[in-house]
């Protein structure tokens, strides 16, 4: 997998992209959801990702850039990967399927946000074993745990419904 080529600066941008588009996709589900007790779910889970947006616009500050150990003949391929995964983000495929849909249900949105969560797991765990500072371990890992905590919190609300 390319992922073990992006060093923790590539991989904090990445993040930033995946954080800024759960912020984006909680914030308008939250608006458009009936149930209150579901919103309340989603106010939580767009305030978690606003707060982890901001930590890695902070590591991404601190962090020194390029590429750390990429040979350079994969340099395109790491290029295209990042690119592709701004461009098709999980939560911008997310929030894309969710508009399709003519009658937003709150199952709809739950089901929605479980896979977008569990997607991010599987990027933060490629990043954490590929980080090679104490630094980047430390927040990957953190995160991972998060989100684990996201994809409880909707799976338990999905089986209150």
């Amino acid at each position: 997998m390319v992922i073990k080529y992006l060093n923790d600066d590539e991989a904090f941008k990445v993040a930033i992209n995946l954080e800024r588009g759960g912020l984006r996709f909680y914030t308008e589900v939250y608006r458009t959801t009936k149930d209150e007790k579901t919103r309340t779910v989603f106010l939580r889970l767009a305030e978690d990702e606003k707060a982890h947006l901001e930590l890695f616009k902070k590591l991404d500050e601190e962090s020194p850039s390029g590429p750390v150990g990429r040979p350079k003949e994969i340099d395109d391929e790491v290029v295209a990967y990042l690119n592709s995964l701004v461009d098709t983000g999980v939560f911008k495929r997310a929030k894309e399927r969710l508009e399709a849909m003519k009658d937003l249900k709150d199952i709809d949105a739950l089901e929605t946000g479980v896979q977008a969560e569990k997607d991010s797991i599987l990027f933060y765990q490629e990043a954490y074993k590929n980080s090679v500072t104490p630094s980047g371990k430390k927040v990957f890992k953190r995160l991972i745990g998060e989100e684990k905590k996201h994809l409880i919190i909707l799976t338990e609300r999905l089986r209150e419904l």
